[in-house]
């Protein structure tokens, strides 16, 4: 098992998901009558009217309101292409794409009180990286693939397929019904998504009886590198989080108790969780400090990438309990019957790519069981191409630009956004100082 699990191709596995969500979204899109004439043109309305993006973005929406029709056909056959093409394909230009696609949902959310600050940065963020670990697998190949690109799972065994099908099946089915996405149509979208998404599934894992086997030395090495700058990108978000919660004095006693009131009374979550959310308020004074304790060590571990094992697993079950707890709730805040509940695939991601990241990690360590490695992990950048670290390099220069411009503003300076920003650029550092102490 241990062997079977490290030759998995995670990066690949990680754009399935991306693929599933980009296909949620469509089917939300469609049912929500945004893709018709009117419900464009009210939708890029309301956009323009409620978000905080640069005006250069709005202005360009503001012309495309002109295009309507035009909108909904380039809009669908980029999801389109973007869901076949991480499903079926290991062709760093689908990624990419879909990073752009959601770039431009996170520019035009931006600031809304409807959508949080992640829900559609760190899927780009997830995208963007795997182009980046694809295009360094195909340059640094020795086997050239086809369109199909190389193996999701190292053997074909139609049994495993079937049961990782079914179960894929029974748990978006259970949690996209538990979200309410959809609203009135909710039962529609989670048979439609369910099923389509499981189709997609195993036709893929089948696709590997005619895809290439990548080199083992080449997947190790990107798979270390870039499951960790994925991981890292939660431990940004956390790090934004735990200022925000700051900010919005949630992880003081009284603060903490009327957030989880809330969320026990808006919760679709299952009983069990509602009832540990009753029993949450009662102890608030205990379970503010050390959710704060611990979400402040989980981002810092989580970013530059130390204590892996351990914490990748404690930060995925509490990923995975706010999923739960955030079913069916209002997205904005404070709720109102009115808001739009929160889209399932807004922590669901997080959580089940961060699983991903630490069923490697664990993986790697049990393979050298090195203390070092335990606490520092593998070297990250050593084994990069000389082309990969320029393009790399380039990537980061053009983040921490941006960032560091954006965080002296006068419109974000002294918010949560702009201490998010160079407390990110402070441990930018440290991550690589450390790589230098790390197990070669």
């Amino acid at each position: 098992m241990k062997n079977y699990l490290h030759k998995v191709n995670w990066i690949s596995v990680i754009g399935m998901l991306l693929a599933s969500a980009t296909l949620h979204l469509l089917l939300l899109q469609i049912y929500t009558h945004h893709f018709t004439v009117n419900g464009i043109k009210t939708y890029l309305s309301l956009l323009i009217s409620t978000n905080k993006a640069p005006d250069i973005w709005n202005h360009l929406l503001t012309y495309l309101l002109h295009f309507p029709l035009l909108i909904i056909i380039v809009f669908t056959l980029v999801m389109l292409v973007s869901v076949l093409g991480l499903f079926f394909s290991s062709k760093p230009v689908f990624p990419l794409l879909t990073s752009a696609l959601y770039g431009g949902l996170w520019l035009s959310n931006l600031g809304r009180a409807e959508s949080w600050l992640f829900e559609f940065l760190l899927p780009s963020l997830f995208a963007l990286i795997i182009a980046i670990a694809q295009w360094d697998q195909q340059l640094n190949s020795n086997t050239q693939s086809n369109w199909l690109g190389y193996k999701r799972l190292p053997t074909q065994n139609n049994k495993l397929n079937v049961f990782i099908t079914v179960i894929l099946l029974i748990l978006l089915s259970y949690f996209n019904f538990l979200s309410q996405n959809g609203k009135e149509h909710v039962v529609a979208v989670t048979v439609l998504f369910s099923i389509l998404t499981a189709l997609a599934t195993y036709t893929s894992l089948t696709l590997d009886n005619d895809r290439k086997e990548l080199e083992s030395s080449n997947l190790v090495r990107t798979q270390r590198t870039y499951l960790f700058l994925i991981a890292s990108s939660i431990g940004l978000m956390l790090i934004y989080q735990v200022n925000e919660d700051i900010a919005l004095n949630w992880f003081t006693s009284e603060g903490y108790q009327n957030l989880v009131k809330i969320f026990q009374k808006t919760s679709n979550a299952p009983e069990m969780i509602i009832s540990f959310l009753a029993h949450s308020a009662s102890i608030s004074s205990i379970l503010a400090p050390t959710q704060f304790i611990f979400e402040s060590f989980a981002a810092f571990c989580l970013f530059i990438g130390v204590l892996r094992v351990p914490m990748y697993w404690l930060t995925s079950g509490l990923l995975g309990l706010l999923m739960l707890i955030e079913f069916g709730a209002p997205a904005s805040w404070p709720p109102t019957p009115t808001s739009p509940v929160n889209w399932v695939w807004e922590l669901m991601l997080p959580t089940f790519v961060l699983i991903i990241c630490s069923i490697h990690a664990t993986v790697e360590f049990l393979e050298s069981k090195n203390l070092r490695q335990l606490i520092l992990g593998n070297q990250l950048f050593s084994d990069m191409s000389l082309s990969t670290k320029a393009l790399f390099s380039i990537t980061l220069f053009g983040i921490l630009s941006i960032a560091i411009v954006q965080s002296t503003h006068p419109e974000i300076s002294e918010t949560v956004l702009s201490k998010t920003l160079l407390i990110s650029i402070s441990l930018f550092i440290v991550m690589f100082v450390f790589d230098n102490h790390r197990k070669n």
